[in-house]
């Protein structure tokens, strides 16, 4: 049995469309998988790290370290001073005693003698 042209062509185009359909359905069930989801986080604080030198930090903390020594230098000559001052203070007021201690003194035997003069001479 022979067939006709007309199947054969009705056959052919048949799976002709019959490929088209499964190979775009094929292409369209790719295109339609869910792309999986990142997850990107806003709050997240990315660091943001400089490479520096090893010296160029030995430097600044020996600058520190220097700016700290003459500080400490500074306020030790100056508390130095202070008691200096404070010591000196004190031994001038001790002299100002002393000496308004010994014109109280002077006074006080100027008036006894001046009384034992003036006694001599009422008793004359």
């Amino acid at each position: 049995m022979r067939i006709g042209w007309f199947t054969t062509l009705s056959s052919g185009v048949l799976s002709l469309i019959l490929h088209i359909v499964i190979g775009a359905l094929l292409i369209i069930s790719f295109d339609f998988t869910p792309k999986p989801k990142t997850h990107t986080r806003k709050d997240i604080n990315v660091v943001e790290a400089v490479a520096i030198d090893k010296k160029q930090v030995e430097l600044e903390l020996a600058r520190i370290r220097k700016l700290e020594e003459d500080k400490h230098k500074k306020e030790k000559k100056r508390l130095d001073d202070l008691e200096k001052k404070a010591k000196n203070l004190v031994n001038k007021r001790k002299e100002e005693e002393k000496k308004l201690a010994d014109t109280k003194k002077k006074k006080a035997a100027e008036e006894k003698k001046r009384k034992a003069e003036q006694k001599k001479i009422a008793k004359l």
